[in-house]
């Protein structure tokens, strides 16, 4: 009996020690105002005391089902096993999720996605059950992240666990019934699933009745052979529709708008409404209203595309506004109606609410008082005000004016730099508030005066490379990026194989002067060293730099240069690589005797020489090729080719003071030509001071050696102070070396601020 009574006990012991190492719940040692709770973290622990100096006794992973009774607001107090013995120990409560199972709610609902059934309240546990996207599942509330479920494994009916985040629970208690628009093809579904099969599908534009299911999904009943069976509609294939009752509105025919027989553009039309007509209809749905027409009596409903209209405002209230721009007032709310009357940019008009996109104004016209409509784009409110924004003064003298004229009297002016505080006013002004003579003043600055970030130096153009056409394209952009003020870019024309001749303009200044390069395929460097000049000269100005004891900033701020850095693009792609990209290169490869190799090539695509094109001296011209060559053909008759006409046309166009043709060979300056008297005066002053600071000869009487060239010609017929500068020793026949370009660089460096220097100190002379 003795034995018998000690084996039961030890059995029991035995028993609950393996229950306390198998199951991850605390034991207690009493059974009254027990809870049960979940461990909410990847380690709870149960710890030997509320101290700080608590240690942990022994730990749960997250999803543990636990046993314990309150202690505190802050602790649950629990027994444990450590070691085969019964413990007391303490677990935070902030570790705790508390479970209430005693009013569970039976749910049901949609799986998200793939959803797994899991063995314990833990994701990493053991999975029991999968069930596909669109599964319609049964369940219970259980805890904040997780649903209790009951399956059956082999007959055999198993408690299992779901993630709250793989479900969307359902409310089928009150499921509302809706119409809606189908969007495009639209499918009904055998479960609310789109790889589900397909009960039927509708097109385009039909009306559907459906009930609410769930966030993604229509639950809807459609008829098969007299028989009914739910279907599911992904929401967004349908367009649910307002529900009743209709609101009657009216709006404006925005371009040409049609009434459709069916809510879809691909319908039939009904009706047609030309821009500006004023339209009824009634709400429908998110895009579509329903009209009703009249067709040979008969009257019709339709659908009007919401973005086809321009809904009619409710209030008519008189506003006041400034025009942002050139505002127009137009006879219809439409910008093909007659302008019945236009205001300048800055206008005070009154007008009153009309539509979303129109206001409607009351104006004189020969003396009577008409109704009219100007967009309200094109206004803003009088009594809106801008945040103040810092802009920089970009010119040298960046004026604050007293209207919004750039004839009106300047207010104040500031420098180059200047930080000034606006509020942008029109499309082309901004406003500010400036002190004169010690009273705070209303005024207008330019918005093309000013910038929000003043630019900074940037190396850009590598002139110690073969300079290709393209690279020179290139750079030119990033110049413009880099000095968007101080450079602005066009053409002068197009090359005869249709390459655009760009133009670099230079500075803001009036007076003007113009260099350029390139007449002469193999004389590229010239390329290198006008884009070296720009590039340097931008910098400057930016950092303020003295050249020779020349501000090149208040230079570039009195005289603009105008740049043409390759007139001749297609002699030079033909003389770096080659006649393979010209659609006449059997042509080329005849007039070179057939030989690859155009390192020599100085003339044109065509064969001609650019520099022996223009009209001085043409026919006076000797060492004439017979015909297209490499060089020296002059061709049939002045100007023939667009590079040469291109350039006659541009100098014509412009005032310049001072001509500038830089072509590689010599060291020399030609400069006289058959100047006489004062124009000979001028330009033998210019071409010693280019002489004194290249250190290049000069060429009397050069009429002897050249003819038909660009800077014969401006000294001829234009009467104006030209230039060819030849910048490198003698190179025969061949590209100038590019060893040669630093050399030539500090030849030539200064010589655009002496340029601009001269011409603006007799600007008025000459």
């Amino acid at each position: 009996m003795y034995k018998r009574s000690h084996l039961k006990i030890i059995i029991a012991l035995i028993f609950i020690i393996c229950a306390s190492l198998t199951f991850p719940y605390i034991i207690e040692a009493e059974t009254s105002d027990i809870l049960k709770g979940i461990a909410k973290h990847n380690s709870v622990s149960v710890y030997n005391n509320t101290d700080n100096d608590r240690i942990a006794i022994k730990n749960y992973t997250k999803g543990s089902i636990l046993y314990f009774k309150n202690y505190n607001e802050e602790w649950y107090i629990a027994e444990v096993f450590k070691d085969g013995q019964l413990t007391m120990g303490f677990i935070s409560s902030d570790d705790i999720e508390l479970l209430n199972l005693t009013n569970q709610k039976n749910l049901i609902g949609l799986s998200n996605n793939k959803v797994n059934i899991y063995s314990k309240l833990n994701s990493s546990s053991t999975v029991l059950k999968t069930y596909r996207t669109g599964h319609i599942l049964h369940y219970r509330s259980y805890s904040d992240e997780w649903y209790q479920a009951t399956i059956y494994i082999n007959n055999q009916a198993t408690t299992g666990y779901i993630n709250k985040n793989d479900v969307e629970t359902l409310d089928l208690t009150s499921q509302t019934l809706k119409k809606g628009l189908t969007i495009s093809r639209t499918t009904v579904f055998t479960q609310p699933n789109q790889l589900s099969s397909n009960l039927k599908s509708y097109n385009k534009g039909h009306i559907l009745t459906y009930k609410s299911f769930s966030d993604n999904w229509f639950e809807a009943t459609v008829i098969i052979n007299d028989k009914h069976h739910t279907g599911y509609i992904n929401k967004n294939e349908v367009e649910t529709l307002y529900q009743e009752p209709q609101i009657l509105l009216n709006g404006i025919a925005i371009d040409k708008t049609f009434v459709f027989s069916k809510p879809s553009s691909d319908s039939s039309s009904l009706k047609s409404y030309k821009s500006g007509h004023i339209l009824w209809y009634k709400t429908f749905s998110d895009n579509w209203y329903e009209a009703t027409v009249f067709l040979d009596d008969q009257s019709y409903t339709g659908y009007i595309k919401k973005d086809s209209v321009d809904a009619l405002s409710d209030s008519n209230v008189s506003l006041k506004g400034y025009a942002l721009r050139h505002t127009n007032i137009y006879h219809q709310p439409t910008r093909s109606s007659n302008i019945i009357k236009s205001y300048p940019e800055g206008h005070l008009l009154s007008y009153e609410d009309f539509s979303g996109n129109w206001y409607r104004a009351k104006v004189y016209l020969n003396n009577r008082l008409i109704t009219g409509y100007l967009l309200k784009q094109d206004t803003r409110d009088q009594h809106k005000t801008s945040d103040i924004i810092s802009q920089y003064a970009l010119n040298p003298e960046t004026a604050v004016y007293s209207e919004l004229s750039a004839v009106s009297n300047p207010i104040k002016t500031y420098r180059y730099g200047k930080k000034l505080l606006v509020r942008p006013f029109t499309d082309s002004w901004y406003s500010a508030e400036v002190y004169k003579n010690n009273r705070l003043t209303k005024g207008y600055i330019k918005k093309s005066d000013t910038t929000s970030q003043l630019p900074t130096s940037k190396n850009i153009v590598n002139p110690n490379q073969v300079y290709t056409y393209s690279q020179m394209k290139s750079d030119i952009i990033k110049l413009k990026e880099q000095y968007p003020h101080l450079i602005t870019i066009k053409s002068v024309g197009t090359s005869l194989n249709g390459r655009d001749i760009p133009l670099v303009k230079l500075g803001i200044g009036d007076t003007k002067i113009t260099i350029n390069g390139s007449h002469h395929a193999r004389e590229w460097i010239t390329t290198n060293l006008i884009m070296e000049q720009i590039d340097y000269y931008s910098s400057a100005y930016v950092n303020r730099t003295f050249l020779n004891g020349l501000d090149i900033r208040e230079l570039l701020n009195n005289v603009s240069i105008y740049f043409v850095p390759m007139v001749n693009p297609d002699g030079v792609l033909l003389n770096q690589h080659g006649p393979a990209q010209f659609s006449n290169a059997q042509q080329l490869l005849s007039i070179n005797n057939n030989d690859n190799d155009f390192s020599s090539w100085k003339a044109n695509s065509r064969g001609v020489d650019l520099n022996r094109q223009y009209p001085a001296g043409w026919n006076r011209i000797t060492n004439n090729s017979i015909g297209p060559s490499s060089e020296n053909y002059k061709g049939s008759a002045p100007l023939t080719e667009p590079e040469s006409r291109a350039m006659y046309n541009f100098a014509k166009k412009h005032d310049f003071k001072t001509h500038v043709s830089y072509h590689s060979t010599g060291e020399v300056i030609y400069w006289s030509y058959n100047a006489t008297g004062s124009l000979l005066r001028t330009s033998e002053n210019i071409a010693k001071l280019i002489s004194d600071e290249t250190g290049y000869g000069l060429m009397y009487n050069s009429y002897i050696y050249s003819n038909g060239g660009y800077t014969d010609w401006v000294i001829d017929s234009l009467k104006k102070p030209g230039f060819t500068i030849e910048i490198s020793p003698f190179v025969a026949n061949k590209p100038t070396p590019l060893s040669n370009f630093t050399r030539i660089w500090n030849q030539n460096k200064a010589i655009p601020a002496i340029l601009m220097n001269e011409a603006h100190i007799n600007r008025f002379n000459r």
